[in-house]
């Protein structure tokens, strides 16, 4: 492909000059157009990515063409390396500058070889030289590999890269290698600072193949993203929903959540399998005793302390970047009135943001705003799976359309008195009344329910476990909770499949 770049007034000049110019423009532009509406299934432009490896030893290379591997799995791929190009072109081909006489011709055999491929995977050189030039202007995304540890300082090559603003809409991601296993340390956060700025990086173990399949479905659009909605005890559902996913051979490739579905989203994104996760909520929700550690009510009932601890055990210092997979959790600002998504930082506390009930817990103190609970403005957080582009949205909302009944007999509220008395009194009719707690938490939920409603359209799997029947402070329900959802997925997965709706 030949790009001209014109100044309007040098176009003004062609066209005063050549007329005719003007004419054939018109209609090579309609031609175009015409084809864009007409295309019905023609196949779409290739996938375009380079790789810059930051190291020297083989590490790179090697991941960079198990990658390419995975990739032809799912459609025609090439793997152009410098080499590759003076094997076919002749010594020092690659390295042809854009004004070299030979231009074109390393331009033309480049174009057929995209013409031919569905995904072309460029390997740039270890230093910036015409070929890395090249990759980095032929690419629609551009990875940038390394072994996973300290970064190193920023080299010629990433300089150039970060200082380049040539191309400043393609987006530059990380990719680390790890050896054996993905372990958490600050590591991963000194990649993350300026001046580098990755749109989003991936951890991936060298050799592990369901690791690069992964990651070769990221890059290209078919990776499949799961949102947990919140939902208090309901959201143990989840669990059985995920165990469904895994059992039907739909990997899960990115996950994120609101309130407790933001919870069991960063147990499966640490990677718990369904035993784990059982066990791991049955002693911190059922087991361990009241989460509730009432307090002076100025800011709130509970003084939230045992949440925060709870989240500790859980996670320990993890942060978000170190987790194996892509994962997100929202809260609400409510300084700002706006939903905040995160994507880095220290698991625990922004989960105790996530969690937070307004009233119930106190909010949690981000640099002068106040974070409570996800679920007040995006309780089935779909939208912001979406904005990362990268394939199907599995959505699960265990929200209930109806909610927080009374006995109907009361037309006014009974004091809190003759209610407490009701429950100590096992003689006494119970009345039928919901807990503060309760309430805080679907009123919570009601202002994003109307995204809710609309979410079964706005998603390619929509699974929403009947799980009305259950209280949402019902801990002690968690394994009929995990089964319903186990229950209720499997059944949604295989119309799924049935509609053609997963390819997998």
């Amino acid at each position: 492909t030949h790009l001209l770049k014109l100044s309007k007034a040098g176009f003004d000049r062609l066209v005063d000059r050549h007329p005719e110019t003007a004419v054939q423009l018109a209609r090579m532009l309609v031609t175009r157009l015409d084809q864009t509406l007409h295309a019905g299934g023609r196949a779409s432009p290739p996938v375009t990515l380079a790789v810059v490896p930051l190291d020297a030893s083989r590490a790179p290379a090697v991941a960079t063409a198990e990658l390419a591997a995975e990739l032809a799995a799912l459609g025609p791929t090439v793997h152009l390396a410098s080499a590759v190009v003076d094997g076919a072109l002749g010594p020092g081909a690659a390295q042809t500058r854009h004004l070299d006489p030979d231009n074109a011709r390393l331009v033309d055999w480049l174009s057929e070889r995209e013409a031919r491929h569905r995904f072309v995977l460029y390997e740039t050189d270890a230093t910036p030289t015409a070929w890395t030039q090249r990759c980095l202007r032929q690419a629609d995304r551009v990875l940038v590999l390394s072994r996973a540890g300290p970064p190193p300082p920023l080299g010629e090559l990433e300089a150039a890269l970060w200082r380049e603003m040539e191309w400043p809409a393609v987006p530059r991601e990380l990719v680390l290698l790890h050896e054996a296993s993905i372990r958490p340390g600050a590591d991963v956060r000194e990649w993350l600072r300026a001046p580098r700025r990755f749109a989003m990086h991936h951890h991936v173990r060298a050799g592990v193949r369901a690791d690069f399949q992964r990651l070769a479905r990221m890059l290209t659009g078919r990776a499949i993203g799961v949102v947990l909605g919140g939902g208090g005890a309901r959201a143990f559902a989840h669990i059985g929903v995920l165990r469904a996913l895994g059992e039907a051979g739909v990997p899960i490739d990115l996950i994120g959540g609101t309130s407790m579905g933001a919870v069991l989203a960063a147990q499966h994104a640490a990677g718990w399998d369904y035993p784990t996760m059982l066990e791991a909520n049955r002693k911190a929700f059922v087991l361990s005793g009241s989460l509730f550690d009432y307090t002076l009510p100025l800011m709130s009932l509970i003084g939230g302390q045992r949440f925060v601890r709870m989240f500790m055990r859980m996670f320990g210092e993890t942060h978000i970047e170190d987790l194996p997979l892509k994962y997100f959790c929202v809260s609400t600002d409510l300084t700002r009135g706006e939903a905040r998504v995160h994507e880095t930082g220290h698991l625990a506390r922004w989960l105790s943001a996530s969690v937070c009930v307004p009233g119930l817990a106190p909010p949690v103190f981000d640099e002068g705003n106040l974070l409570v609970d996800g679920s007040v403005l995006d309780t089935v957080p779909a939208g912001v799976m979406r904005r990362f582009g990268r394939g199907p949205i599995v959505a699960v909302d265990v929200t209930a359309r109806e909610d927080v009944r009374v006995d109907p007999s009361y037309r006014w509220p009974p004091s809190a008195w003759r209610i407490l008395w009701s429950r100590l009194n096992p003689l006494a009719r119970r009345i039928q009344a919901p807990s503060i707690y309760t309430i805080l938490l679907r009123t919570t939920m009601l202002s994003s329910m109307s995204a809710v409603e609309r979410l079964a359209g706005e998603v390619d799997l929509y699974i929403h476990p009947p799980v009305e029947r259950f209280d949402l402070l019902d801990w002690r329900s968690l394994d009929r909770l995990a089964e319903l959802g186990y229950e209720t997925a499997s059944r949604k997965i295989a119309e799924w499949r049935g509609g053609a709706g997963f390819a997998g």
